[in-house]
């Protein structure tokens, strides 16, 4: 089996393309040959459209963006996978598609075409599919899988129990330093709760504004209860979850984060906002879903850690079902077994 996988794959660190490079690693495992397309970078445009004509592929597997610009670019390389009269999976990570849709009337043509032409749709949940409801796609089309947890990253047992009994809470918020996935917000609640030692925060994602950056290292010059760290990434990622008790994410947009699920797996209190298709795979019992974001959001997410902190290790953070339903390896061999029926 041939298949040629096209998506941000250079951005190994970013969410996207660790998933990406986890479904090209699973499929080089499986034997089949394996040809790599990165569009990452816009200046090669004309390149991948002649790697595109030019494949030799049974499958095109496609991971599309949910920007506007990306849309019109990604209906460009579509196109010319269909043209080669091969399978198509597409694979979404994003929630921002039916947006884009509904943005326009003529990509919402373009796209109806498109669509209609391609033999799967893989989303990260049901809710997922109503993104795609103005392009009348068949139901049989879509294949729900989720984003996928690397098995070292859960805690063991011995790990959970220890840290219920540390004296300290640890507070993490672990996605990039962009406003709308809410950093500002968590950085009011450390500074609403910094006359408490007990509560620790940590802060560890990348800025792409330095003039944020700058605003942000400053303004915690003076909170002795947060830490800033720029980026983990495997065992010191592993170092840093493990001993979180709150995950904190009240992001504006969202699909399905894989730091919530990595900080799941780790048997931390998730508060999040209610987007994507988060509510369809948090635990009940160890999350409070944020309804909306507004000024008394920090007030909110202060109340809750204060109202469940002392009761965190009586609380069952099933993690043993979330390795059963959403371990890496599983998710992967979800994912190839969709692109190996199309042959």
């Amino acid at each position: 089996m041939k298949v040629t996988v096209i998506g941000q794959i250079k951005n190994k660190k970013t969410g996207l393309g660790k998933a990406i490079n986890d479904v090209i690693k699973y499929i080089i495992e499986k034997n089949s040959k394996i040809t790599e397309i990165d569009i990452t970078n816009n200046k090669l445009f004309f390149n991948v459209i002649k790697k595109i004509i030019t494949s030799d592929t049974d499958v095109f597997y496609f991971t599309p963006s949910g920007s506007f610009g990306g849309n019109i670019r990604d209906s460009i390389y579509l196109f010319f996978m269909i043209t080669k009269r091969k399978k198509i999976v597409t694979h979404f990570h994003n929630s921002a598609f039916g947006k884009v849709l509904n943005s326009n009337v003529f990509i919402k043509i373009v796209n109806k075409y498109l669509y209609s032409k391609v033999d799967k749709i893989i989303v990260l949940g049901e809710k997922s599919k109503a993104m795609f409801t103005s392009l009348n796609i068949p139901e049989n089309r879509f294949v729900v899988i989720r984003n996928g947890i690397d098995n070292y990253l859960f805690i063991e047992k011995d790990k959970l129990k220890e840290k219920f009994l540390s004296p300290d809470i640890n507070i993490v918020y672990f996605s990039n330093m962009l406003e709308e996935k809410g950093y500002k917000i968590v950085l009011d609640v450390a500074e609403k709760m910094k006359l408490d030692d007990r509560y620790k925060f940590y802060f560890s994602g990348k800025f792409f504004d330095i003039s944020l950056e700058d605003e942000f290292k400053k303004k915690i010059k003076n909170l002795h209860n947060v830490t800033y760290i720029d980026g983990v990434y495997c065992d010191e990622k592993k170092t840093l979850l493990e001993k979180m008790h709150y995950f904190i994410l009240p992001s504006k947009d969202e699909a399905l984060p894989i730091s919530m699920l990595e900080a799941m797996a780790n048997g931390a209190y998730i508060i999040v906002s209610d987007v994507g298709v988060i509510s369809e795979v948090i635990n009940k019992n160890t999350t409070k879903l944020l309804s909306e974001i507004n000024n008394n959001t920090p007030k909110l997410i202060k109340n809750e850690i204060l109202d469940t902190s002392n009761k965190l290790g009586e609380l069952e953070f099933k993690i043993e079902e979330l390795k059963r339903k959403y371990s890496n390896e599983k998710i992967q061999a979800e994912i190839f077994e969709v692109i190996k029926k199309l042959i």
